[in-house]
């Protein structure tokens, strides 16, 4: 009978994108003002948004605001990935069933719309060059 091998394996896993283009830092406070995180420093209980698909609407703490429904799906994939990047690709296959002829400039044209309605909150959503966008908050 062959025996198995039973030592852990471990493969290198690299981000898919730069860690420069999401911002270098993700939240990074200082623990010894017990601003974060004892043990890593992140910081600790920054206000999350999230959308509500039966109204429509994006909010963050007690502030809403109202959106189309194919907004709400854009505002989707971006807040549930904040504070990291999403690619362009990822967007459109989220927010598309059926990817359309020009689908980058259609999705620019929507992401300005959402780019104002969130700045009402006051979420930011940023452009990453050549990669896609991110959320702010």
């Amino acid at each position: 009978m062959q025996e198995i091998d039973r030592t852990p394996v471990f493969i290198e896993r690299r981000p898919s994108i730069p860690f420069a283009a999401i911002g270098g830092r993700i939240g990074r406070t200082n623990p010894t003002a017990g601003e974060g995180c004892p043990c890593c420093g992140a910081a600790m209980n920054r206000p999350k948004a999230f959308v509500d698909f039966n109204s429509h609407h994006l909010i963050l703490g007690n502030k809403t605001v109202a959106l189309s429904p194919f907004e709400a799906r854009l505002a989707d994939i971006l807040v549930r990935r904040a504070p990291g990047a999403v690619t362009y690709d990822a967007i459109i296959m989220h927010a598309w069933d059926e990817e359309p002829e020009d689908a980058l400039a259609a999705l620019k044209t929507h992401i300005v719309h959402l780019k104002r309605k969130a700045a009402l909150l006051g979420i930011k959503i940023v452009n990453v060059h050549s990669v896609g966008y991110r959320v702010v908050i």
